[in-house]
């Protein structure tokens, strides 16, 4: 089974279904249809060649493949979501903090250039 080409939005879908335990909800969360996280899933599980979810009335459960897969995809997924938290925090830093840490680099600089210009001249 050749998994280097599933599109990798699918695992993302996967996540929210399992994390989510419905489809509806997932879609709500990723602000797709439902027919499409019905689908991504779908897509996966032949990918795969094995069913991820048992559908029930109340939504839907891993099976035993879904639960021995989900903690891989659950830990791939929570990292690039802290990734994208930690680039927007730094690209959000108030213009205070930017200038604050401009100060210690300048001075960083300042110390180094100091110190090999003093180094220099004994």
């Amino acid at each position: 089974m050749d998994t280097s080409s599933i599109n990798t939005e699918y695992y993302k879908v996967f996540y929210y279904v399992g994390r989510l335990g419905s489809i509806t909800a997932a879609a709500e969360a990723l602000c797709i249809s439902q027919p499409a996280v019905s689908q991504a899933v779908k897509q996966l599980e032949k990918a795969l060649n094995s069913q991820l979810f048992i559908r029930t009335q109340k939504g839907v459960r891993l099976t035993a493949e879904g639960e021995l897969l989900f903690p891989y995809v659950e830990r791939g997924i929570e990292n690039l979501l802290d990734g994208e938290r930690m680039l927007r925090r730094l690209v959000d830093l108030d213009m205070e903090e930017a200038l604050a840490m401009t100060k210690v680099f300048d001075m960083e600089r300042y110390r180094v250039l100091e110190a090999t210009t003093t180094g220099a001249g004994d």
